[in-house]
């Protein structure tokens, strides 16, 4: 279900108060640095990502923390892959 509070696209400021790392005066982003893109999803799906938010965290971070998820098992998988079809010398 998603928020009240994040309904409006006035409010959605609040949700973006990180600090800008390449200022030196440590200002809140603004709302223009902090929503640079948009990626249309289905109302259902919008809800399943907002509830693998942890208290605090921005759909940015999920968004960096699943990718850096699925690139870890692709390299692993791939690592399987290669095992299995005798690509690697075993060390004895």
């Amino acid at each position: 279900m998603i928020p009240e509070e994040m309904k409006s696209q006035k409010e959605f400021g609040n949700y973006c108060k990180k600090e800008n790392p390449s200022s030196t005066n440590k200002l809140p982003m603004s709302v223009a640095e902090c929503s640079t893109k948009r990626i249309p999803v289905r109302p259902s799906t919008w809800e399943e990502l907002y509830e693998l938010r942890k208290p605090g965290q921005t759909f940015d971070q999920v968004l960096s923390d699943m990718v850096a998820r699925e690139k870890k098992r692709r390299l692993f998988e791939d690592a399987d892959r290669k095992m299995q079809d005798g690509h690697f010398t075993k060390i004895e």
